[in-house]
């Protein structure tokens, strides 16, 4: 049996593939780093009120998937990479003081 908090057999559960990669197959490489940058948020967002550790552990998942993705884009969109940025910075300082208070001024607004 999978234990895998962040990536559980059920997405796989379908077929041979991953969610994530349906996803990616679905929305393409800009839609899916959204995706990506929105389940971060969202982890962020909870995880002091829901799944603590696991919730911050699935955020760090999802800004790696979108730091990996914006690296194989075939240009550096500069909006992109500073949404990405934005979130990673968001997403560190979090971890760093364990609170979720300020989170509000870590958003980027366009």
């Amino acid at each position: 049996m999978n234990n895998d908090k962040v990536n559980p057999a059920h997405y796989k559960s379908q077929c041979s593939i991953e969610c994530i990669d349906a996803i990616l197959a679905v929305l393409g490489i800009e839609g899916t780093i959204n995706f990506c940058l929105g389940n971060c948020v969202k982890y962020c967002w909870r995880f002091k009120n829901k799944n603590g550790e696991e919730d911050l552990a699935k955020a760090d998942w999802y800004i790696s998937k979108s730091e990996d993705l914006l690296v194989s884009l075939d240009f550096k969109d500069g909006r992109v990479a500073s949404r990405v940025d934005a979130v990673r910075a968001m997403f560190q300082t979090i971890v760093g003081k364990n609170d979720t208070w300020n989170i509000c001024q870590e958003i980027p607004h366009e």
